[in-house]
């Protein structure tokens, strides 16, 4: 019996360490993923601020231009950069 209980403790111990090892393998993951969120999110902030359009002259915004593109967007579709979705501006 004794051999037994130490062949237990053996592959408890065996497991323990295992499951020490997966869960700081998964930590240290995490922590790259996060760094690779940030790495991506600069490189597409970096790149939309170099995006220009110019405005023809005389064009002019009003409430009419932007209730009518408003009307136009999709429901359940992603927000954009700004994190709005259609859904929420059409609830004003």
């Amino acid at each position: 019996m004794e051999v037994v209980h130490q062949i237990l403790l053996i592959s408890a111990v065996t497991h323990g360490i295992l499951l020490i090892d997966l869960l700081i393998s998964l930590k240290a993951l995490a922590h790259l993923t996060r760094l690779r969120h940030e790495e991506l999110k600069t490189d597409f902030t970096s790149a939309f601020d170099k995006y220009f359009c110019p405005v023809p002259p005389g064009f002019v915004i009003n409430v009419e231009l932007i209730s009518s593109l408003v009307c136009k967007l999709k429901w359940g579709k992603a927000a954009g950069y700004d994190g709005l979705t259609a859904d929420m501006l059409t609830l004003f």
